[in-house]
């Protein structure tokens, strides 16, 4: 695995090469290996990015492989409310930023249902 500093030289000489901002697939990959490794230690993409001079949605992007959430779809998730949890109001990020806010669990879980 190639060190914080290397990688962070890589990233800085391909930004100011004459192939600007076209890093190499070992580049890539060598970052997505870092990123892993800090994520695993509970790192952030942004706090991970800033280590690299990369921005966090790209690092984010090729970690992904350059799709969008696993499986490229919502997930299906089971969603179980007792009565306390039914009236509580839900904030849910879908895979391509959408927020939903405002809803509780039951409705949630409706327009979940819808989206399949």
């Amino acid at each position: 695995m190639m060190a914080k500093r290397q990688l962070k030289a890589a990233v800085a000489a391909c930004r100011a090469g004459k192939a600007r901002g076209r890093f190499s697939s070992e580049l890539k990959a060598a970052v997505v290996e870092y990123a892993h490794g800090r994520r695993g230690e509970g790192a952030s993409w942004r706090q991970i990015g800033d280590e690299l001079g990369v921005g966090q949605n790209q690092v984010s992007a090729w970690s992904r492989g350059g799709r969008g959430a696993p499986g490229g779809r919502l997930r299906e998730v089971a969603v179980v409310a007792d009565e306390a949890t039914a009236q509580a109001a839900v904030t849910m990020t879908l895979p391509g930023g959408a927020v939903v806010s405002g809803l509780d669990v039951l409705s949630l879980a409706a327009l979940l249902r819808t989206l399949r």
